[in-house]
């Protein structure tokens, strides 16, 4: 069931941010953000929840797949069922990936967003 609820969250919150904004604003994140008024607490803890939900999961889910490429490529263990010390390179891996993905979102000269 814990494997089934990362892919069933993101289909909830598109279903929730249907129900509570309305059809102007869904097609802008400047325009989503509209949505954070105090009339609209559960709105904005909705759209928060999925702004963190695809953060997390894509950084996660984009830098593990790189790892796992890179040392099925080379011929060394890799897959999250093997322990730390059983495949080192593939942790290693996945770890320089999650810190150098942190490292370009803080970096204050690069924006992300040009609104």
């Amino acid at each position: 069931m814990a494997a089934f609820l990362p892919t069933l969250f993101p289909l909830y919150n598109s279903r929730c941010s249907a129900i509570f904004l309305p059809a102007e604003l869904k097609y802008r994140a400047s325009q989503a953000a509209q949505a954070l008024v105090p009339g609209r607490r559960i709105a904005a803890a909705l759209l928060l929840l999925a702004f963190l939900n695809a953060s997390l999961f894509g950084a996660a889910d984009c830098s593990v797949t790189t790892a796992y490429v890179m040392t099925e490529a080379f011929g060394m263990e890799s897959g999250l069922n093997f322990k730390y010390k059983e495949a080192p390179q593939f942790y290693g891996i996945f770890l320089v990936l999650l810190l150098l993905g942190g490292a370009v979102v803080l970096l204050p000269f690069l924006p992300l967003i040009t609104i």
